[in-house]
């Protein structure tokens, strides 16, 4: 259920905050093409014909039809801004180190949490740490971690255990880190890298690294160049074509910090 209305939220929030749209998308009847073109030749960008010989085709929209949602965007955003930056603001006060932020997350000393958590509540009046909207929680579980296994990364098994803490980390930059997560007894490995699919990450840890990520990252943040097979690890990538054909596709994307 969590994630279900997260995805709701995060896809509402995005829906705002969309680039203006440029194009208005228009089908038309072979036998009606050449009148369609006559009547919108001066706003016509493209055509493509279809499978089933109908045309699509795409027309320039005017400035003062696009109609977007910008104003609404930079409130949500500004909004989430300001809860963090309560959170990092005191931090900075009581001598807290934050090692790496986000939109709406932070990574900072656990032993520290405690007088972060009493001098927030001092100064709003309301508790920092829980599940409801605008406190703060845990974000590690087992079930989103990774071990390595003879060699060979793998899904953690899911544990119902204490709270997770990371003992150490790599940030290489924003949503690109790994943390070591424990709960005293167990470890296992947060991976984020933006603009790499998770399967094709772990394929590259296997295939290169020995199943060990944190190989990948001390090498990457030396400055190394790491290249990633997108499609690799069983991730399949579909490209929609204009002609509204559906190909497989590969892509290999080179990621250096």
């Amino acid at each position: 259920m969590q994630k279900i209305v997260k995805l709701l939220m995060n896809s509402s929030y995005g829906k705002t905050g969309l680039k203006a749209v440029e194009t208005d998308t228009r089908y038309v009847k072979s036998d009606k093409l050449e009148a369609f073109v006559s009547t919108n030749f001066n706003s016509v960008k493209e055509y493509t014909q279809l499978n089933n010989r109908e045309w699509r085709a795409e027309l320039y929209k005017e400035v003062d039809t696009h109609y977007n949602r910008q104003h609404i965007a930079c409130t949500v955003l500004s909004e989430s801004k300001k809860n963090i930056n309560k959170v990092t603001c005191i931090a900075h006060h009581i001598g807290c180190p934050i090692y790496y932020t986000d939109t709406d997350s932070l990574h900072v000393k656990t032993s520290k949490i405690p007088e972060l958590a009493a001098e927030f509540e001092r100064r709003y009046g309301r508790e920092l740490i829980g599940d409801a909207m605008g406190q703060f929680n845990s974000d590690f579980e087992w079930g989103g971690c990774y071990q390595s296994v003879d060699g060979k990364l793998q899904a953690a098994p899911k544990i119902k255990t204490g709270e997770l803490h990371a003992k150490r980390s790599i940030f290489l930059g924003k949503k690109a880190y790994i943390d070591e997560v424990t709960d005293g007894k167990n470890t296992a490995l947060h991976i984020r890298m933006k603009g790499v699919p998770l399967k094709a990450l772990v394929n590259t840890c296997n295939e290169r690294y020995g199943g060990d990520p944190m190989k990948l990252y001390q090498e990457m943040y030396k400055g190394k160049t790491e290249a990633f097979d997108l499609g690799s690890g069983g991730h399949v990538m579909f490209q929609n074509n204009k002609n509204h054909t559906i190909s497989t596709s590969r892509l290999t994307r080179k990621v250096k910090f």
